[in-house]
């Protein structure tokens, strides 16, 4: 009997990669999303295709089902269903709570749901989300995806996707396994979860917020720019080194996941956006994030971390020109006033240099003639 799936999040990730891999497994699919316009188009087209790597014909999804979560038809297909993915954004977990309790007084039952999301922890941020509410003895889990997955063009249903085969996702707690052939049971997920966002994304913070100084628009481009890629290869000098020594890995492996992040970036064929790598700038400079968790393991092991300053002003300047400045509901008079506030363990000296850094960039600065000699020992 096949298997029935609900994919909250209908977005690249969702119908792109996850639906990807699950249709081949003949299961009964249904999407919830809160983009009316996109379920109604998913739903008025029946079907959509996925063009994946270079293959010049499409993998076509259909027979599927498309709903909003105020439809009570989603909340009956939710609480119906085997599995249940998220591919949402960390940042809207939370959100999903109203949706979820729905969905538990329906089922009887705790559900079980794989959240898929961009982040270190995503099934601790979502179980926290879920505290004190009727979902909160969901049974959850988290996977990991390494596949970027796009829109064909603006306002397309047809998706481009990367050549990826699979999606790992944690069994550390054997709250259940997934029957499904391209999602491997992983142990130690947590660990490969950190690796990923203090290399894969780390690098994506490089290459956007650079890019974004440099003006770029397509991400691509700037993954290819020859200073952008010098930044990148010098920033992977001190940050392998770091992870392996961190995570016990070896530098083989460590320098060959650092390669495929570079050439996932890199990949023309994938015609990404910097805005959409470098939005929401305010999460990608928390502690614990691609930018900051990296550079405070790579001074604890006394490595060069200029690289990751550099990228730190620039998205403190992405911020500034591009988004709110805006945390917990509060207002910043200036990016680095919101930057204390988010990293107050970050010592006066690595702030002030960040915004000697900043401050040149303000100015337009040429990046070649920044260097930590000019900005950061004056401090």
């Amino acid at each position: 009997m096949a298997e029935h799936v609900v994919i909250i999040g209908a977005g690249g990730s969702g119908r792109g990669f996850i639906a990807r891999l699950l249709q081949e497994e003949n299961v009964k699919l249904c999407f919830v999303d809160q983009n009316v316009e996109l379920v109604e188009a998913l739903n008025k087209r029946g079907q959509y295709g996925i063009r994946v790597g270079a293959k010049a014909s499409k993998t076509v999804i259909r027979n599927y089902e498309a709903f909003v979560p105020d439809d009570e038809k989603a909340v009956t297909r939710a609480a119906q269903a085997d599995w249940i993915f998220t591919a949402v954004g960390e940042e809207h977990l939370k959100e999903l709570m109203p949706f979820l309790e729905k969905v538990t007084v329906k089922k009887g039952e705790p559900v079980r749901i794989v959240a898929c999301e961009n982040g270190i922890a995503p099934k601790v941020v979502f179980r926290r989300a879920l505290e004190g509410s009727k979902a909160q003895d969901s049974m959850i889990t988290q996977g990991v995806i390494f596949c970027t997955s796009i829109p064909e063009k603006e306002g397309s249903l047809d998706i481009i996707s990367e050549d990826y085969p699979e999606l790992p996702y944690d069994i550390d707690e054997e709250l259940f396994r997934l029957p499904f052939a391209h999602f491997p049971a992983t142990p130690r997920l947590d660990r490969l979860l950190q690796r990923k966002i203090y290399t894969y994304n780390c690098l994506s913070a490089c290459i956007s917020y650079l890019g974004a100084y440099l003006k770029y628009d397509i991400y691509s481009d700037a993954a290819n720019d020859g200073l952008i890629r010098q930044y990148c290869t010098l920033l992977l000098t001190g940050l392998n080194r770091t992870l392996c020594r961190y995570m016990d890995v070896e530098p083989k492996e460590q320098t060959e996941f650092s390669k495929r992040a570079l050439k996932k970036f890199s990949n023309p064929n994938i015609s990404d956006t910097i805005q959409k790598n470098a939005r929401s700038a305010v999460r990608k400079l928390a502690p614990t994030e691609r930018i900051m968790g990296p550079m405070r393991l790579m001074e604890q092991e006394g490595e060069d971390t200029f690289v990751l300053r550099l990228v730190a002003a620039a998205a403190l300047l992405y911020l500034e020109r591009n988004e709110d400045l805006k945390y917990q509901n509060k207002e910043y008079p200036d990016a680095i006033s919101l930057f204390r506030v988010l990293n107050p363990q970050t010592n006066e000296r690595e702030i002030q240099c960040i915004c000697g850094i900043l401050e040149e960039l303000r100015k337009g600065k040429n990046l070649k003639e920044i260097s930590e000699e000019s900005v950061c020992e004056v401090v």
